[in-house]
């Protein structure tokens, strides 16, 4: 107590001798100094510099209770940067965080958030004396640089809330598309375009258990694995391969699939390459695949092009180079099956896993079909790890708003034309529609369009092409150059110019200027489905085409739409163009003075976006 008195007395002493207002003015500055420090220790947001390692991921790294300011990325137009922050915590205390974002910048056409493989989550609890690594994107789709200022929130781990300010936001999921995941990875999916039970989830035909996992051929030769897996990516697409083989199969001399006892042995066995393609094209499924449909231009079976895409080198150059892929799992998966080699080849070629390398095969040998399939881009990741035993599940996630021109060829969009057509052929309701069970038609009744409105035909230079479904009207040119639908007599001059222009002029009737490339209508935004168009909806020309077998275009439904219609283009003769024939589903030629169908194509402006909608039928893209 005497020590106490002593130490009561002497402060007293200190006070009187400094003054009670200076004495106040001495605590006030040490409170100032403690609550600099609180704020220090507990500060809203702090980050270091960033710096760019060599795969081209930027970093950053946070360190908790430093006050240092926000750092700012910038992410230039069409661009997109995956970006790797570090959270450090040197504390003596367990806090909680939430990385966060702001952003003056227009991020209408801009996605950004968390990857699904992140190790850890953008808002969480960290450690006394602990890390973490968030793995964020951030996609500027704009034709616009950005930029974007990243940020940590944090406080203590039983504070309230982490608060933000209204122009900051947390960072959410971002839905990586499948594309973006590493070639290789293992994908759940299903077919379902007439395959059958397990067959479609990719388990290999003569399937017992994961102990002996089916094969084709030779019992000896066992896949070594089963599934779907990403096979290569190209331009926005996933393209899926089934893992092992789902069923094996043969051709016989008849060209029947089957129980082969001779080989068919026509030039370029064209019905072992077709009924390959055929058979690959069951393992399809139209809400993945690319344009939205099933057919071989989405799905066919593994090829010497994939084959290219897998390894650099053409199936030619790799006839009996033993073991030399033993290591490429893709390719190297345990058991024989086909590859669907270019017509002109007489014997189809295989793979031989006994002596690990490529060989030729009579068509009568029962190997493997390995379905291929192209995904839409719109494909995202929503759970597992890409792994055998975690696959990749997925999920056809359409992220509005977004540039028409990177939607998929077959979608629908909702648009109007508005440069002289009249009523809802300007919507592209086609001639003679009744309902959608009646849809029109055009020259002959019995050949109905099967489907109307708008839909994406092609991108190309950064802009979508967009045509009609079906045909907003019909016609016909007479011998006096006259368009009409009722027309008695052709218009013979040389290359029937007149009948092309025509078409061509009856075709700018339904640009809407407000979307036209250039924003106004004429012959660069606005013409009848000519050459060039058939040229990028299928690779051939229509000279090509004409004489091409019956129903070789059967699942091309932007060619296929089961009605007559023109195409502008000067044919083998002077005095015919050439048109659609819905009756044996070929490129034909006809006379002018027959009415057929008017398909416009229209090349809308890059600016073009989506807002809404799923791009089908029922439920078009709507647009502005």
């Amino acid at each position: 107590m005497i020590v106490l008195g002593n130490f009561i007395e002497k402060f007293y002493q200190f006070v009187d001798k400094i003054g009670k207002q200076n004495f106040i003015l001495i605590v006030f500055i040490l409170f100032v100094i403690l609550l600099t420090g609180l704020y220090q220790t507990f500060s809203l947001f702090t980050s270091s510099e960033g710096m760019d390692i060599v795969d081209g991921v930027k970093t950053y790294h946070f360190i908790l209770n430093n006050d240092i300011n926000e750092n700012t990325i910038t992410i230039p137009a069409n661009s997109s940067r995956n970006i790797q922050v570090t959270i450090s915590n040197p504390g003596d205390v367990s806090l909680k965080y939430g990385l966060y974002y702001s952003s003056s910048s227009d991020l209408t056409l801009v996605s950004l958030g968390y990857l699904i493989y992140s190790t850890y989550l953008p808002t969480g609890l960290i450690s006394s004396k602990d890390s973490c690594e968030v793995s964020l994107k951030i996609n500027n789709r704009s034709d616009n640089d950005i930029s974007v200022k990243l940020g940590v929130a944090y406080g203590l781990e039983n504070g309230g809330d982490l608060l933000l300010d209204t122009n900051s936001h947390w960072f959410s999921l971002y839905y990586s598309p499948l594309s973006d995941m590493p070639v290789g990875s293992y994908v759940k999916y299903v077919g379902n375009n007439g395959c059958s039970g397990k067959a479609c989830e990719g388990q290999n035909a003569n399937y017992v258990s994961e102990d002996n996992m089916g094969y084709c051929n030779y019992s000896e030769q066992k896949f070594k694995t089963k599934g779907w897996r990403i096979a290569y990516v190209e331009d926005g697409s996933a393209y899926l391969i089934s893992a092992g083989s789902p069923e094996c199969m043969c051709t016989g001399s008849d060209g029947t699939i089957g129980s082969c006892s001779s080989a068919e042995t026509t030039t370029g066995l064209p019905k072992h390459m077709d009924n390959l393609n055929k058979t690959a094209l069951k393992y399809c499924n139209s809400t993945y695949a690319y344009g939205g449909e099933c057919n071989r231009s989405n799905t066919w079976n593994m090829n010497d092009n994939d084959f290219k895409k897998l390894t650099g080198y053409a199936l030619n150059d790799n006839l009996n180079k033993s073991g030399y892929y033993s290591s490429n799992d893709l390719i190297n998966n345990g058991s024989a099956y086909w590859f669907t080699a270019p017509n002109g080849t007489e014997l189809a070629y295989g793979w031989r896993p006994t002596n690990l390398d490529v060989d030729i095969y009579h068509s009568t040998y029962a190997l493997g079909v390995r379905p291929i399939t192209k995904l839409k881009s719109s494909i995202v990741v929503t759970g597992g790890s890409g792994t055998y035993a975690d696959p990749y599940t997925i999920e056809n996630k359409v992220l509005t708003p977004f540039k028409l021109s990177e939607a998929d060829p077959g979608s629908y969009v909702k648009y109007t034309g508005n440069n002289g057509c009249s009523g809802t052929a300007c919507e592209g309701q086609n001639a003679n529609y009744v309902s959608d069970s009646d849809m029109g038609y055009c020259y002959d009744s019995n050949y109905k369009f099967n489907a109307n409105g708008w839909r994406v035909a092609y991108s190309k230079d950064g802009t979508a092409y967009i045509t009609s479904a079906g045909a907003p009207e019909c016609m016909c040119t007479n011998s006096s150059g006259v368009a009409g639908t009722s027309c008695s007599d052709y218009e013979t001059t040389a290359g029937v110019p007149k009948h092309l222009a025509n078409l061509n002029a009856k075709a700018l009737t339904y640009c809407n200027s407000s979307y036209a490339y250039g924003e106004k209508c004429d012959s660069n935004s606005a013409w009848n489905m000519n050459d060039t168009d058939f040229q990028n909806l299928t690779g051939d020309t229509l000279k090509l085409a004409y004489g091409k077998d019956f129903g070789f275009y059967d699942d091309f439904s932007l060619i296929n739409n089961n009605g007559y219609y023109w195409f502008v283009t000067y044919s083998i003769s002077s005095t015919i163009t050439f048109n659609w024939d819905p009756s044996y589903r070929s490129v034909d030629y006809y006379n002018s003075h027959v009415a057929i169908g008017v398909r416009p194509v229209l090349r809308l402006r890059s600016s073009v976006k989506v807002v809404s909608g799923l791009g089908t039928y029922a439920d078009p893209y709507v647009i502005e």
